[in-house]
């Protein structure tokens, strides 16, 4: 498992990017509500073309960082499908969900990443 990961679930980015990128399996102070929409039963395919499947989560025990607003408190559980996806695939597949975006030119992030995609050669250089 290869961080970031991501979405491939989803074909309507409208939301927040964030919902679409795990950079780790770590997140923020969600409720399970929120955690179930954004992430439980997606699957998210990491830099080696590996797909993985959110099938949970854990609470992490409190600490004296808890009160911090960035603390983490969940953490993600993914298991293998043991199903890949090539490179062309995933390229294709994320320009054609950043044009299909209403946000698409009128946010420059997603002008960004779309020329970072279209310029990228493997499978690493599009997830980071």
């Amino acid at each position: 498992m290869k961080f970031p990961m991501i979405n491939i679930s989803d074909t309507n980015w409208e939301e927040d990017l964030d919902w679409y990128i795990l950079f780790d399996l770590e997140q923020k102070s969600y409720n399970e509500l929120v955690v179930t929409k954004h992430f439980f039963g997606k699957d998210f395919v990491d830099g080696q073309g590996m797909i993985y499947t959110v099938v949970g989560w854990k609470k992490k025990p409190k600490s004296w960082r808890s009160w911090l607003p960035n603390y983490c408190n969940m953490e993600l559980v993914l298991k293998k499908t043991h199903r890949s996806m090539p490179f062309e695939e995933i390229k294709s597949s994320l320009l054609n969900r950043i044009k299909a975006s209403k946000r698409y030119g009128k946010r420059e992030s997603f002008l960004f990443w779309k020329k970072h995609i279209e310029a990228a050669n493997t499978l690493e250089e599009i997830v980071w």
